[in-house]
C-alpha cells in the first residue's frame, strides 16, 4: 500500500493468485516507508495464509539472522534480497549454506567487466559509482578513494586493457589482501605509498580514470 492506512497486501495477494500467478514477491513495507523501520510481518504473515501459492518475503534483509527473522514471523517460503546482496555479496552463498571461492575482488572486477559489455565505459565509469558505497562499507581507509571514484570520468580508454586476465592482474595491487569483508578492515593497511598505488590502479582501471 500507500501508506499505513492502505497496506493491501492480503488482497493483493489473493488477486494475483486468482488471476493465475504461481508465486509472489511481498515487500514489507508501504510506499511511504521508504527503507526504513521494521518491515511488516504482519501483512506478510497474513497475506501467506490467505493464499496457497509460494509467497517470498522481502524487505530489511542484511544478514543471516535478518532472513531467519523474517521467515519465522511470516511462514513465507523463501526470502527475497535486494540492497542486502549488494552489501554482502556473499549473503546469498550464506544462506543456502553453499561453497563460495569468489573474494569480493573478484566480485568488483566481474562486476565492471559485465557492465562493460553492455555499457559505453564513460557510462560504466559513472554508473559503478553508486556501487562503491555497498562494496567497501566498513573497510577502514577507503575514504579518500571512495572520493576519487566518484570524481572519476574517462580519461584513458579502458579498451586499451585487452584481456580479462591483464585487467585482473592490473588492479590486484588495490585489492591483494581483501579476500573476504570480514578480514578488510584488519589488512587495508597500505603504507601511504602503496596505498597510492592502490588508489591509482583502481581507479585507473576498474573505474575507467
Amino acid at each position: 500500500g500507500w501508506d499505513s492506512g492502505s497496506v493491501n497486501a492480503v488482497e493483493f495477494a489473493k488477486m494475483a493468485e486468482n488471476a493465475g500467478a504461481s508465486m509472489l514477491t511481498i515487500h514489507g513495507r508501504v510506499r511511504e516507508d521508504y527503507y526504513s523501520g521494521e518491515p511488516n510481518y504482519d501483512a506478510i504473515y497474513k497475506a501467506k495464509k490467505a493464499v496457497s501459492i509460494p509467497i517470498i518475503a522481502n524487505g530489511g534483509i542484511f544478514t543471516e539472522q535478518d532472513a531467519n527473522i523474517m521467515l519465522d514471523r511470516t511462514g513465507a517460503d523463501g526470502v527475497m534480497l535486494a540492497r542486502g546482496a549488494l552489501s554482502d555479496p556473499f549473503l546469498v552463498s550464506k544462506l543456502t549454506q553453499t561453497t563460495n571461492q569468489k573474494t569480493l575482488k573478484s566480485y568488483i572486477i566481474e562486476h565492471i567487466l559485465y557492465m562493460r559489455e553492455r555499457k559505453p565505459d564513460k557510462k560504466v565509469a559513472i554508473e559503478f559509482r553508486k556501487f562503491v558505497p555497498y562494496y567497501f562499507k566498513g573497510v577502514a581507509g577507503i575514504k579518500d578513494l571512495k572520493l576519487k571514484i566518484y570524481q572519476t570520468e574517462r580519461k584513458k580508454p579502458m579498451s586499451k586493457i585487452k584481456s580479462k586476465k591483464q585487467f585482473k592482474e592490473q588492479v590486484d595491487a588495490a585489492f591483494e589482501t581483501m579476500k573476504t569483508r570480514d578480514e578488510a578492515k584488519a589488512c587495508y593497511d597500505f603504507s601511504r605509498d602503496e596505498y597510492k598505488i592502490a588508489e591509482e590502479e583502481l581507479c585507473g582501471y576498474a573505474a575507467a580514470n
